[in-house]
């Protein structure tokens, strides 16, 4: 086992040897590990009552069995009873890196999806997904899948497309495919299609004209990480072309280029419809070539009102994070109330009606009454939604939007930053449209 653990270390694994099962069951306690190698041939304790204890302390434990060819039936009983693959002795080093390599993203995985169902608790992010109800588990676990894939490291790597209404967590779902790939270490940068402005952001800017001296363009600053399309059915008709290039060839070229340069990055684009080519929607704004390469990977977050079984999860996330300054806890007959909402604007408006919730509660417990579910309904953001209350029947598309951005403008009483929270957009997306539908207060 020298050699197997020299050959580990340097390829930077932490390694922890022992020699007896009471050792290792020891250890394991300390050391919390992702991974962990028996041998067949312990001399204290049943090689697969080791397995079956150190399955039973954490489940998420990948146990790879060591096992003379003669003991092909022994190893098959441990394959069954949970382990996640088995070797022979003598080891060759490469096929054991090999598989402790994808035991330890079986892992990871596991571990990344157990936090998920908890409602995203702990040391990750305070925005992840949470995935307690069983459309979000099976989309997570997708999600992780495509995350752990080795192949993603490499300079071809297939876009990801998330789609969704706006505020269900699109922005989220990026983040865990860029923390739980092997990009995880490098940047993680985005850019919001909807801002006219984005376009030289993005592909950066050549030494010339009025410019002056040359700007790095966001796909150059996030090489070798990942870069967030956001709104990408919002991208303008010429800069989706340019896209189709970035996506099909790995090239782009910067502003006032003769020549392209190549792009090493990770792709994730959100939409807020789905990509479904029979329906209506923002999808249909894309370009076919460019909705045909994004969705090379698709995952689809369905609204809060389809998946009721996150509710409570994220509202005690909510609560949490104001603990301490603004209310301790939420009650059972509260988050009822929040069930029975259908949350039109997702995840986001139930973080605004939990956050003004505890602001009424004064630091007390968070009760039916504090919620003012009514008032964000009058606001036109409730049970039947915006889109509910237009006449949608002879409109089109631009009429629709113009109308719901007024909407919010005046429920915003021109608040522009209170519309933008409310419609899911940045504050200068909000005033480019409004200069786009020419809107005024007299409207």
């Amino acid at each position: 086992m020298t050699n197997v653990r020299a050959t580990l270390e340097r390829r930077g694994n932490r390694v922890d040897c022992v020699d007896t099962a009471a050792a290792a069951l020891a250890a394991f306690a300390q050391a919390r590990p992702e991974v962990v190698i028996t041998d067949a041939d312990t001399p204290d304790l049943d090689p697969i009552a080791l397995l079956d204890e150190i399955l039973t302390r954490d489940p998420r434990v990948q146990v790879v069995f060591l096992a003379d060819a003669s003991r092909e039936r022994l190893a098959g009983i441990a394959i069954e009873r949970g382990a996640h693959d088995w070797l022979t002795k003598p080891l060759a080093p490469g096929r054991l890196t090999g598989v402790l390599e994808r035991a330890a993203r079986v892992a990871r995985a596991a571990r990344e999806l157990e936090h998920l169902r908890r409602g995203g608790r702990g040391d990750r992010g305070r925005d992840d997904p949470v995935a307690a109800s069983a459309a979000m588990r099976q989309l997570c676990d997708r999600a992780l899948q495509i995350a752990a894939d080795p192949l993603r490291a490499d300079r071809d790597v297939p876009p990801v497309l998330i789609t969704g209404e706006a505020g269900v967590g699109k922005r989220a779902l990026a983040r865990v495919l860029h923390r739980e790939g092997p990009r995880r270490s490098r940047p993680f940068i985005e850019v919001d299609c909807a801002d006219p402005r984005a376009e030289h952001e993005l592909f950066g800017v050549e030494a010339a004209g009025v410019w002056g001296a040359p700007r790095i363009g966001l796909i150059e600053a996030a090489r070798g990480g990942t870069l967030l399309l956001r709104r990408v059915d919002d991208a303008s008709p010429a800069w989706q072309e340019r896209l189709v290039e970035l996506v099909d060839q790995g090239r782009y070229r910067r502003h006032g280029a003769s020549r392209p340069c190549d792009a090493d990055v990770q792709l994730v684009a959100t939409s807020r419809a789905e990509h479904d080519d029979t329906h209506g929607g923002a999808m249909n704004l894309l370009r076919a070539e460019l909705r045909h390469r994004l969705g090379h990977s698709l995952l689809h977050i369905p609204p809060l009102r389809d998946r009721v079984d996150d509710i409570g999860p994220l509202a005690q996330r909510f609560v949490g994070s104001a603990a301490g300054r603004r209310a301790a806890a939420i009650t059972s007959a509260a988050i009822s109330a929040l069930r029975a909402h259908s949350w039109p604007g997702n995840v986001h408006e139930l973080r605004r009606v939990v956050e003004h919730g505890a602001i009424l509660a004064r630091g007390a417990t968070i009760e039916p009454e504090h919620l003012s579910l009514a008032s964000f309904e009058a606001a036109g953001f409730g049970a039947t939604g915006v889109i509910d209350a237009l006449p949608i029947e002879g409109m089109t598309l631009a009429d629709i939007e113009r109308q719901l951005l007024l909407k919010a403008l005046r429920s915003s009483r021109w608040n522009v930053s209170k519309a933008a929270r409310d419609l899911g957009l940045s504050r200068d997306t909000m005033r480019y449209r409004i200069e786009k539908f020419q809107l005024r207060m007299a409207d």
